[in-house]
């Protein structure tokens, strides 16, 4: 699993989970935090082919960390408006 712990990291609760499993838990919260995100406004739709899927993610991921961004330095829209805004600059240059 990992070759940074030995057989012996064994926390001495009444569960003895591994030492690496603990700090897995321990560091997972933002994951599942982005996945919560994520499911509010999402560009991901049905496919079966992955490179879609693929492509459906980073804008995702894009999108969600460009809003922290844009957060951070002022910026007070709703996230719903910033995809909005997003979307139509993103797309300007494609409709006539």
């Amino acid at each position: 699993m990992s070759s940074s712990y030995s057989a012996h990291d064994v926390d001495i609760g009444v569960k003895r989970k591994p030492q690496m499993i603990l700090d897995y838990n321990k560091t997972k919260g933002g994951v599942d935090m982005f996945d919560d995100a994520i499911v509010e406004f999402t560009c991901r739709r049905m496919t079966s082919r992955w490179p879609l899927l693929v492509f459906f993610n980073c804008g995702n991921v894009t999108a969600l960390n460009a809003i922290i961004l844009m957060k951070r330095n002022g910026y007070e829209k709703s996230r719903a408006e910033f995809i909005r805004n997003l979307t139509q600059q993103l797309a300007s240059n494609n409709v006539h």
